[in-house]
C-alpha cells in the first residue's frame, strides 16, 4: 500500500511537471465553457510570431456578445475566469468578469444600443449602474484618477498616475524624462528650438540632430529612456538642417536630406547610420506595411513621410483609423469628429462587430500605442488610457497645447 501511495505521488508530481512544461511551450489554446449563465469562449495566444501574448474572451448571454482582450498575466492555466458579475436595466447591459483569483481583466463593460462602453466613461449617468459599481469597488481600485501632484517644475505639473510609465517630453532646449521618482531636465542646446523636424522617439530612445549647428551637422544626440544616459551617433557625411525624419519602423529611424539628395537609415542600438537612398537608387518609402521606391524628386516635391492616414473601416468613413497589432492580438482605433472633439472607439481584430467607446480628445495626431495602452495629448494635458485603469491625467503643460510640434514618447 505504501509503495502504491508513493507511486501515486510520483505520478501526480510528474503530471504537474508535464502540464507546466506544456503550458510554458504551448502557443495557446481555445476553450469553451459555461459560467454564471454565460457561454465563454476563451482564446489564449502565446509564443506566436508577430503576436502579443494575450487572452481573448467572447462572453455571450442570449444575443449579446461581450469581447475582451487582455495582456494581463493570469496564473491559472486554462478556463481562467472564476465569476461574471452581471447588471441589466432598460438602458444598460453590463458584465464585470473576474479571474479565479478575483482579479479584474477589464473595467465593467456595458452595451448601450449598438455601442459598448466601459463604466469609467458612464459613471454618474445611471444611479442603478453606479450602485452596481459601488458593490465592486474593491476590484476597481486602479480606476481612481489621482489629483495628487508629485512634480511641479518648469511649468510642468505631474500627477500621481504614472505607475511604471516613464515619459519623454520635448522642450525648447532639450527633453524632460519624467517618472514617479524622477524629473530630469536634459538641456541639449544653448538656445530655444521651437520647431524640431529632425527628432524622434523610438521604443527605447530619443534622437535629435545637433541643433547647435546652423546649416549642416554631423552629430545626433541620443537619450536612452531606460538608463537616462546620453550618447552621440556621428555621420561621416554632413547632413542639412533642412532634413526631416520620415518615420520610425522597427526601431530604425529614417531621415531624408533633400538638400544633399540622400536618405539615411539610423540604427540607434548599433550606433550606426548608413545611406540607403539617393538620386540613382531612388528613395525607400513605407506604406501600409510594405516597402517600395519612388523617384527622389517626387520625394523632394511632396515631402514624403511614412505616415499614411486611413479613414475607412467596415464600410464606414472615420476621420482616422489606426491598426495596432496583428491578426490575433490587436485593435483598430477609430476617430470620429464630434463638435470640437474626436470620439475614440476601438474594435478588436478578432471581432469587428463590437465597437467600444474609449475616450475623447482634441487631436488625432499626437497618439501613441503600446499593447492595450494609449497615451495622447488633449489640450494642455498628456493622458493615459488602459482597460485596467480607464483615463488618467499624467501631466499638464501649457506648451503641449501651444506648440503642437513638441513630441513625446514613453516606456513602461
Amino acid at each position: 500500500m505504501r509503495k502504491l501511495f508513493r507511486l501515486l505521488i510520483v505520478l501526480f508530481i510528474l503530471y504537474i511537471f508535464l502540464e507546466a512544461v506544456f503550458n510554458y511551450f504551448s502557443k495557446g489554446y481555445k476553450s469553451i465553457y459555461k459560467l454564471d449563465g454565460f457561454s465563454v469562449t476563451e482564446t489564449r495566444v502565446k509564443r506566436t510570431k508577430n503576436e502579443m501574448d494575450n487572452y481573448y474572451f467572447e462572453i455571450k448571454k442570449d444575443d449579446t456578445i461581450f469581447s475582451i482582450q487582455t495582456n494581463k498575466s493570469i496564473s491559472t492555466s486554462q478556463n481562467v475566469l472564476g465569476s461574471i458579475k452581471y447588471f441589466k436595466n432598460d438602458e444598460y447591459e453590463c458584465i464585470f468578469p473576474l479571474t479565479k483569483n478575483d482579479e479584474a481583466i477589464s473595467d465593467i463593460i456595458c452595451k448601450v444600443g449598438s455601442i459598448y462602453y466601459y463604466y469609467n466613461s458612464l459613471e454618474g449617468q445611471d444611479n442603478d449602474l453606479d450602485r452596481f459599481s459601488e458593490k465592486l469597488s474593491k476590484y476597481r481600485k486602479d480606476f481612481n484618477n489621482s489629483s495628487k501632484v508629485i512634480h511641479n517644475k518648469d511649468n510642468v505639473t505631474v500627477y500621481d498616475n504614472l505607475g511604471d510609465i516613464t515619459i519623454g517630453l520635448e522642450h525648447y532646449k532639450g527633453m524632460y524624462l519624467i517618472s514617479n521618482n524622477d524629473f530630469i531636465n536634459n538641456d541639449l542646446f544653448t538656445h530655444d528650438i521651437y520647431t524640431r523636424e529632425i527628432s524622434a522617439f523610438t521604443s527605447d530612445y530619443y534622437i535629435v540632430a545637433d541643433y547647435k549647428e546652423i546649416f549642416d551637422f554631423h552629430n545626433f544626440y541620443v537619450i536612452d529612456l531606460k538608463t537616462h544616459k546620453m550618447f552621440k551617433i556621428t555621420s561621416n557625411n554632413k547632413i542639412s538642417m533642412y532634413s526631416y525624419i520620415e518615420g520610425v519602423i522597427d526601431n530604425l529611424v529614417y531621415l531624408f536630406d533633400p538638400s544633399n539628395k540622400v536618405q539615411y537609415e539610423i540604427d540607434i542600438k548599433n550606433n550606426s547610420i548608413k545611406e540607403i537612398g539617393n538620386e540613382s537608387l531612388g528613395i525607400n518609402i513605407y506604406n501600409d506595411g510594405k516597402w517600395s521606391k519612388i523617384n527622389i524628386y517626387d520625394a523632394i516635391n511632396n515631402k514624403v513621410t511614412f505616415e499614411s492616414i486611413k479613414t475607412e473601416f467596415n464600410n464606414k468613413t472615420y476621420d482616422k483609423v489606426d491598426h495596432v497589432g496583428n491578426k490575433l492580438s490587436g485593435y483598430y482605433y477609430l476617430y470620429l469628429k464630434n463638435k470640437e472633439k474626436y470620439d475614440v472607439y476601438r474594435v478588436n481584430v478578432q471581432n469587428n462587430d463590437n465597437i467600444v467607446y474609449l475616450f475623447s480628445t482634441d487631436t488625432i495626431s499626437d497618439v501613441l500605442y503600446k499593447n492595450d495602452t494609449v497615451i495622447f495629448k488633449d489640450k494642455n494635458y498628456l493622458k493615459y488610457y488602459s482597460d485596467l485603469t480607464g483615463v488618467k491625467v499624467l501631466l499638464q503643460n501649457n506648451e503641449v497645447n501651444f506648440n503642437k510640434t513638441l513630441k513625446f514618447g514613453f516606456i513602461r
